[in-house]
């Protein structure tokens, strides 16, 4: 793909996101007054910064960058369970699911802890991974499929601090690493509801990741963006997460692969 193509469908990310945060604003002309410079009237767009339409048509506005308050990350990826414990013995998660990977949706948050120092963050995380398979005989020598449906879910629920390599405000690459302590909740149940399972485990997981500044590419879409919402810059994020339990019966440790989007406002 080249480099023209990246940057229109940039464009056309950037369009579609603006035409769903925005709704329509009809221009409006009022009182109005005459100078040796040129005609001054109301404008709608004053209160978002316009301070001049030059001779050339061309909208000037007098930008100010907002506050930043945090990041908000939606992601999704694949949790790949490296030696998930089942109850039986020689026969392991992938052999009752259709993989050993289950499909993984996540929210995040980032709060600054400082003012100053925005780098640092504490980081709320939650989500689900879901996984679906077939059970199996205890005998292994009978060959007929197994017709019953077994649902799994994952929820972890955490709380850590990342780590933001950021040393300019509009920087393109803006890598990051964190850790956090997370509460599992797991449950498996048949299709029919006639068995339900689930337990709670305590873990840990430690990440590194790597963040694309968009509005590198279209700055005039970016400080709209901003003015008009907000949100200082918009991310593409691909991240590795190494996951490990405290707990050596149960043990979920696993490796997670997760991109996604980032917004910063």
């Amino acid at each position: 793909m080249s480099f023209l193509n990246k940057k229109s469908i940039i464009k056309v990310f950037f369009a579609l996101l603006m035409i769903a945060l925005s709704s329509n604003v009809d221009a409006q002309v009022a009182d109005s007054s005459t100078s040796k410079d040129g005609k001054y009237i109301y404008h709608p767009n004053q209160e978002k910064g316009l301070y001049k339409i030059n001779k050339n048509g061309e909208y000037l506005y007098k930008y100010k960058k907002s506050k930043l308050h945090g990041f908000i990350h939606l992601k999704g990826g694949l949790y790949n369970f490296e030696n998930f414990p089942t109850d039986v013995e020689g026969l392991q998660f992938e052999d009752f699911y259709d993989s050993n990977n289950a499909t993984t949706f996540l929210i995040e948050y980032d709060w600054p802890i400082f003012k100053k120092f925005q780098s640092l963050s504490l980081k709320f995380t939650g989500g689900f991974s879901y996984n679906r398979g077939r059970g199996k005989f205890v005998d292994s020598t009978i060959d007929t499929p197994v017709q019953e449906r077994y649902t799994f879910w994952f929820f972890p629920v955490g709380v850590g601090l990342t780590y933001k390599l950021k040393f300019i405000s509009n920087q393109i690459f803006l890598p990051y690493v964190h850790a956090s302590l997370n509460y599992n909740l797991m449950a498996e149940y048949k299709e029919d509801f006639e068995s339900f399972e689930y337990l709670g485990i305590l873990g840990a997981n430690a990440a590194a990741g790597v963040s694309i500044n968009m509005g590198w590419f279209e700055r005039l879409t970016a400080l709209q963006l901003d003015q008009d919402f907000g949100i200082n810059n918009v991310y593409l994020s691909f991240e590795a997460r190494q996951v490990v339990s405290f707990e050596a019966n149960n043990d979920i440790n696993g490796f997670v692969f997760l991109g996604g989007f980032s917004f910063e406002y």
